[in-house]
């Protein structure tokens, strides 16, 4: 379920066709994903079959045999992952059509079926980008809270004017994996300074306003 504000009121979004694009170009996987993050938000995830069913009605006026998803393969950690940081919760892969080697990427059929089927990096496809919007809560929170937050009230945690010197950002710390991941789990998160946008690193106790993707 997706939610939009407009005129200080909070509306149901009856599907989200608005959140994704065609972009008629064909691309490499990684050109498809900058071009995405630079002009939108980024490759298009899908997490679950109404989100399959919006995505494949924009693929269907795709003028290549594929679109990319934001969809990867990491031969490091040996499995499939979202860009967008999210889990793989949903799939709809082709018989056959997954394949897990390194510089493989997802993409999505735009005839037939719609399936997923795991493709060569560097084939020129056209591609999907998600259009993400984010808002801004002048509410001071520790990470968890404004996490938690956006999750109840919106749909995450992101990373704009605020009246805090920093504002969280949905990124955080393992301590277990000695790694950073985008809405995970020790205790320092990410937050950016209000005025110069650099990520700092602060304890999650601390309280900052947060941003929320809408």
């Amino acid at each position: 379920t997706h939610f939009i504000f407009y005129g200080g009121i909070l509306l149901k979004s009856l599907c989200s066709l608005d959140k994704v694009i065609l972009i008629n170009e064909n691309k490499t996987w990684v050109e498809a994903l900058y071009y995405c993050r630079e002009h939108h938000h980024d490759l298009v995830y899908i997490s679950n079959l109404d989100e399959q069913r919006w995505v494949q009605d924009r693929a269907k006026k795709a003028n290549s045999p594929y679109v990319w998803l934001g969809l990867r393969y990491t031969c490091t950690l040996g499995f499939w992952f979202w860009v967008s940081d999210n889990v793989v919760s949903y799939e709809n892969w082709a018989p056959n059509g997954k394949l897990d080697e390194c510089d493989m990427s997802g993409a999505m059929d735009s005839g037939g079926q719609h399936d997923w089927t795991s493709k060569q990096e560097n084939m020129r496809f056209n591609f999907i980008c998600s259009k993400d919007k984010v808002i801004l809560i002048n509410e001071s929170k520790i990470w968890e809270q404004a996490l938690n937050y956006c999750r109840e009230h919106h749909h995450d945690l992101r990373a704009k004017k605020a009246n805090s010197n920093y504002v969280w950002m949905g990124l955080r710390y393992t301590c277990a994996l000695e790694m950073w991941f985008w809405t995970e789990n020790c205790d320092m998160s990410v937050a950016v300074d209000r005025g110069w946008y650099k990520w700092f690193s602060r304890p999650e106790n601390e309280r900052f306003n947060f941003i929320s993707a809408i």
